[in-house]
């Protein structure tokens, strides 16, 4: 790259030095109405030299073509809902002010994409589930956490937006309809 560089510099001096138009010849003196035809630099080592420039920086140009995709926003690309993993899982639990021991994912009738988190809060270790949904373009979401038992929750069943939980401390049952929530 160097290498590139250093002739691509000299082939531009050559150049410049070539086309100034006060050189040794008294007829190109500027303002004496001579013209300085450029005949040096059509034939001969500057010729050669001034090709090569040309090719170099045709080459620079194109190692420096490369243009960054366009920006999508600040929302990374999602997976289409074929490639999303639906039903209760234990993958990819968020931290934060919540515990969550487990998740249930599904596409509800409009087409959003949800998420509902079971766990408990931090502090107090009571019961919470937490809902997200987002949009079919993944450009809008809400987040909604709801307080429902006194004790850490874990989803022991799902099916259609309606999702069955069970108290870790007491295994007591809780009905959570997320169909019913408004979205």
């Amino acid at each position: 790259m160097k290498t590139l560089l250093l002739s691509t510099t000299v082939a531009a001096l050559a150049i410049g030095l070539s086309a100034c138009s006060h050189g040794t010849d008294a007829g190109s003196v500027p303002g004496s109405g001579a013209q300085n035809t450029g005949a040096a630099s059509q034939s001969g080592p500057i010729a050669a030299m001034d090709k090569q420039a040309m090719l170099d920086q045709e080459k620079i140009a194109a190692a420096n073509a490369w243009k960054a995709p366009k920006h999508p926003g600040f929302l990374p690309a999602q997976p289409g809902p074929e490639q999303r993993t639906l039903g209760i899982s234990e993958r990819g639990l968020p931290g934060g002010a919540n515990d969550f021991s487990n998740r249930y994912d599904y596409m509800d009738a409009s087409g959003h994409y949800v998420t509902v988190l079971a766990g408990a809060r931090k502090n107090d270790q009571s019961g919470v589930v937490t809902v997200v949904s987002r949009s079919p373009d993944f450009q809008t979401f809400s987040t909604h956490t709801y307080t429902v038992a006194p004790s850490a929750v874990r989803i022991v069943g799902a099916q259609d937006g309606k999702v069955q939980l069970q108290t870790l401390s007491t295994n007591t049952r809780i009905p959570f309809d997320v169909s019913a929530l408004a979205q």
